[in-house]
């Protein structure tokens, strides 16, 4: 069994031969004993902890690559600098319609342009190729967890991952935004996965 923790600073953190029984606190004590505590408990189980961060699983899936190659070939078209007199002129916030309407005007003027980057040969195999990242990243968290180096669904069926059913939203304050329903759906076709409330 492995026990999962979802969230935004770090997309999984999983503990591999995970105990039933918690780690006994300690009463009035600091966290930091706490945590003491809690990794002795853990070192004596034989208790293992992953991570994966929001920015490596940004890196994993491309879009780190696909954000930069995006602005160069904005910059490279002169769209950089006509989105910030775009900015400078007009108030994107506005809710007054002729504001609005004087925006998209202004917008029109690089419209070919606009679309010659969006529909550009370049951007439909970057597109590809961020969407076979997607799957290699899922496969890659998958043998990580598990520190298998192939994956076989006849081994995989008999892990189950106890997943933590806490809510929270797909973005947060200083994170890029963190999968947890998709995630957790892509890696069901290895694993058992079962919903366990966080709460206690």
């Amino acid at each position: 069994m492995i026990g999962i923790d979802p969230g935004h600073k770090d997309i999984v953190t999983a503990y591999r031969n995970w105990y039933l029984e918690p780690p006994p606190l300690v009463g009035g004590a600091c966290r930091s004993k706490r945590n003491q505590v809690r990794l002795k408990r853990e070192k004596e189980l034989g208790v293992s902890t992953y991570h994966i961060s929001n920015r490596r699983w940004y890196h994993l899936n491309g879009f780190k690559c696909r954000r930069a190659s995006n602005q160069h070939w904005a910059r490279r078209a002169g769209l950089v600098e006509k989105n910030a007199q775009l900015g400078d002129n007009h108030d994107t916030k506005s809710s007054n319609p002729v504001e609005w309407k004087n925006y998209c005007l202004d917008v029109q003027n690089d419209w070919d342009t606009r679309f010659d980057v969006a529909l550009s040969s370049d951007k439909a195999k970057q597109e590809f190729w961020v969407f076979k990242q997607k799957s290699r990243a899922v496969a890659t968290l998958a043998r990580e967890l598990t520190g298998l180096k192939t994956l076989n669904s006849e081994q995989t069926k008999s892990i189950v991952l106890a997943w933590g059913n806490g809510g929270f939203g797909p973005t947060s304050k200083g994170h890029d935004a963190a999968p947890n329903k998709g995630l957790r759906k892509k890696l069901s076709q290895w694993f058992r996965i079962y919903l366990v409330d966080e709460r206690g």
